[in-house]
């Protein structure tokens, strides 16, 4: 049985579910259970509702719109995939992906397969699964003209590869990365496909009433400890055994799965570099397709031959505008600059307030591409470039996203008697005995504790620490920062 979800979001898609009633949450901690410690948190979630709804990216906040919320995002530009998908083993390494089929059982994403929240984790060790298929169909409503869809995953653990109705789209290898499909061709197809009147073309494309699907079958392999990639201290016997420094796999999709629309060029990355406590220096890059028309395009960086592109002059010239905005509640503009996509920009920040561990400061950077919206005819400076400032209002098309920073630095110091790292950050409101600077400028936020968590491969080769953060006395908050690299036996 599948549950139809609809959206009133500019993001027009129906999503076939399985019905929430095949879902449980699955008892883990060993045969008996005994190690098995649902949470109150645990206990509120709902295959009726998306897990994890926050917005996915918030270091890069995307909107035409000016709402930057980190935790929702701006609604119009994004949709989870999170929630129920259909889901079942592999019959064995070479079955065939089983596409255009319902699979036997649902799991709830983007919960790991061992995860008790998953509905399908392992009872024991023998019961273990290595390799498995997802599954899940859309219904796709016509995207905004020029417009590009992706599809977004922040994370599945071995190795994935993705289906668009029965065609490979992408695979990746890699269980702590995200990746992303381009699914706008088959986004435009579906939307187009059950046309009974021949209006199927991409100028009538927002005429069209009838819908098509696309079906998302994604196939996983992870084999845990038994393979030759690095796997940490997860053991597949854990599943039986817990306990000691061993921890279960965390198989399959584990982060959130996500759409965003984007425009026909956009912003993809945004690089923040601190040079002192009161410059950074950002830089912002583009993404755009080969071509206009294939079946799984593939983006390629903004310096890509001009004459590839079906997109404005001087495409690999184009200028993008840098905005930081003043802590709240003004967030005015309080330093900007422009530079072409991929070349770094300094920016000084007046009156810098520091980031610490008692005053966590975080400043926004706001990077536009004016252009980025346009197929012809972008908007010149009079320099020959492509300029942001130049187009009419920042916010009025093209592309815009939002990242955030706190102003500090890392350096590695001698005290008291061996290397450590020791972050530069505002002073104490209590005071510290370290303070580095007469001016109170800035303090150093010393290292303290251990950090016994060991990341290792089959080899063990070495490991290195995690942070650690306590309070020691009545006013200094020291943060263990140490990358010391140490022997692991495990």
């Amino acid at each position: 049985m599948l549950c139809l979800l609809t959206s009133a979001l500019a993001i027009d898609v129906t999503i076939l579910r399985p019905a929430a009633a095949g879902w449980k949450r699955t008892q883990c901690g060993g045969a008996t259970g005994t190690t098995d410690l649902p949470t109150k948190w645990a206990s509120q979630v709902s295959p009726s509702e998306p897990p994890l709804p926050e917005y996915p990216r918030p270091t890069l906040v995307r909107s035409p719109h000016g709402i930057f919320d980190r935790n929702k995002g701006d609604d119009t530009t994004w949709r989870t995939l999170n929630g129920l998908w259909e889901w079942q083993p592999a019959a064995s390494a070479t079955a065939p992906p089983p596409f255009g089929q319902t699979l036997a059982g649902s799991i709830l994403v983007p919960f790991p397969i061992e995860s008790c929240l998953s509905g399908v984790a392992p009872k024991s060790s023998s019961a273990y699964v290595d390799r498995s298929f997802y599954r899940l169909v859309v219904q796709p409503r016509p995207a905004k003209q020029g417009s590009r869809m992706m599809l977004r995953f922040g994370a599945v653990n071995w190795q994935a590869a993705v289906y668009l109705n029965g065609a490979l789209a992408t695979n990746h290898t890699g269980g702590y990365d995200g990746f992303e499909v381009e699914v706008t061709t088959a986004w435009r197809k579906a939307s187009a496909s059950a046309s009974s009147d021949g209006r199927g073309s991409t100028a009538e494309i927002d005429e069209i009433g009838e819908i098509g699907e696309i079906e998302i079958l994604i196939a996983v392999f992870n084999p845990a400890d038994r393979g030759a990639q690095p796997n940490g201290k997860a053991r597949i016997s854990a599943i039986s055994s817990p306990g000691g420094d061993t921890y279960t796999p965390a198989s399959g999709l584990w982060q959130s799965v996500w759409l965003e629309e984007v425009p026909a060029v956009f912003i993809s990355r945004v690089q923040i570099a601190q040079n002192d406590p009161t410059t950074l220096t950002a830089t912002a890059h583009l993404a755009l397709p080969h071509t206009e028309q294939t079946d799984t395009p593939s983006l390629t960086p903004l310096h890509a031959p001009s004459s590839a592109l079906n997109t404005a002059p001087r495409l690999d010239d184009m200028m993008l505008l840098y905005e930081v905005l003043g802590t709240a509640p003004s967030q005015q503009v309080i330093a900007s600059g422009s530079a072409p996509a991929g070349t770094p920009l300094r920016l000084t920040i007046p009156e810098p307030r520091l980031w610490s561990p008692d005053t966590p400061v975080l400043y926004d950077l706001r990077v536009t591409c004016a252009a980025c919206g346009a197929s012809s005819g972008a908007v010149v400076g009079t320099d020959g470039r492509t300029d942001g400032r130049a187009a009419l209002g920042a916010h009025e098309g093209g592309d815009v996203v939002m990242a955030y920073f706190g102003l500090r630095t890392f350096e590695v110091d001698a005290f008291p008697a061996r290397r450590r790292r020791t972050a530069q950050a505002a002073p104490s409101t209590a005071g510290s005995p370290r303070a580095v600077s007469s001016s109170g400028t800035s303090r150093a936020v010393s290292g303290s504790g251990t950090g016994d968590s060991h990341y290792t491969t089959p080899r063990a080769v070495s490991g290195y620490t995690h942070y650690t953060t306590l309070l020691v006395g009545p006013d200094l908050m020291t943060t263990n920062l140490s990358l010391s690299q140490v022997a692991d036996c495990d």
